[in-house]
């Protein structure tokens, strides 16, 4: 685990979590989620890229937490082929216990996480 800052990804989660109804594609989430994967995944795939998710669609779970799900974008640094790759992600805010925002991530086989801060 480490620690990232990406504050649009946030700030669009925090508008999530307060129930907002948004286009998530208008709004960037999903060129966010590519960036957070990009930083998220580096120690675990590195000769992998990602590039945006289809079929992007958010639920909030619990009062401060959402889950994000679509196929994510993949490709092969080696060469320019590229695949979709389920996604699955459970973005928790624990700030009020000082913690920060968690992301855990899911893509393919491969998961992390990581504290937003």
């Amino acid at each position: 685990m480490h620690s990232i800052e990406y504050r649009p990804f946030i700030e669009t989660f925090e508008r999530l979590v307060q129930g907002e109804s948004m286009d998530l594609y208008s709004v960037g989430f999903s060129q966010a989620l590519e960036d957070v994967a990009t930083r998220l995944f580096a120690g675990v795939r590195p000769y992998n890229w990602y590039d945006g998710v289809s079929g992007l669609r958010t639920r909030k779970r619990k009062n401060l937490q959402i889950e994000i799900t679509g196929d994510m974008w993949v490709g092969d640094v080696g060469n320019s082929k590229q695949w979709l790759e389920p996604l699955r992600a459970r973005v928790t805010d624990r700030s009020v216990s000082n913690e920060g925002v968690w992301v855990q991530m899911t893509i393919g086989e491969h998961s992390t996480e990581s504290r937003y801060d």
